[in-house]
């Protein structure tokens, strides 16, 4: 009779990938951000859209995309050298009570 010889099996470690979401923080603050982000491209693209079909000119639609986005490239910049000189504390705060005062006076 043949006799079976069984192999040793390596450790498979196991990947946690979503091991962040177990985090009740980090997951509310997840969920919150894809809710944002998915209003935000549903509002894009219903204004582009609402734009093509008031105008039918597909450059207006171009020329309106690129003026919307180009504060964020401007001032990424002025963010970025600020992020890199300031505490980060401090910052978050000014800019997230900027926030709030813009949308309150507006």
């Amino acid at each position: 009779m043949a006799r079976s010889v069984s192999m040793p099996q390596p450790k498979v470690q196991r990947v946690r990938t979503l091991r962040a979401f177990a985090n009740r923080a980090y997951l509310r603050f997840w969920i919150a951000n894809f809710l944002l982000y998915t209003s935000r491209w549903m509002q894009l693209t219903l204004g582009a859209w609402l734009l093509l079909e008031l105008t039918d000119s597909p450059f207006l639609v171009a020329l309106v995309g690129f003026f919307s986005s180009v504060p964020m490239f401007l001032l990424g910049l002025v963010g970025g050298a600020l992020a890199d000189r300031m505490p980060r504390q401090r910052l978050l705060s000014m800019t997230q009570g900027t926030n709030v005062l813009s949308r309150a006076f507006s």
